[in-house]
């Protein structure tokens, strides 16, 4: 996965992981019904920062877990760390309208 593979998508979330992230498996096992429920157009990828190193720069994602919502290859909602989920599909939803 490449920044330019990411800008081909209309809208896209991603949940930058890592290997030992624990809260990451946690989000994505809440993030995955959350979008068949309430965006099933939004495509969804979850991806290891090992597996894709260039992404670091990248997209400056340097710890997990981070949220990253892209539409037309520009970066629209970005959460990182500590956050509030409920709060971050918030923002997802009112940017996927």
């Amino acid at each position: 996965m490449t920044k330019g593979e990411i800008d081909t998508y209309s809208s896209i979330l991603l949940l930058i992981s890592t290997e030992r992230c624990s809260v990451c498996v946690a989000l994505d096992q809440r993030i995955k019904p959350w979008i068949q429920d309430f965006h099933p157009d939004l495509t969804y990828l979850k991806i290891k920062l090992e597996d894709f190193p260039m992404l670091r720069g990248e997209l400056m994602v340097f710890s997990a877990p981070v949220l990253l919502l892209f539409q037309n290859g520009k970066e629209v909602v970005r959460k990182a760390g500590v956050f509030s989920l409920e709060h971050a599909f918030e923002e997802i939803s009112r940017a996927m309208n």
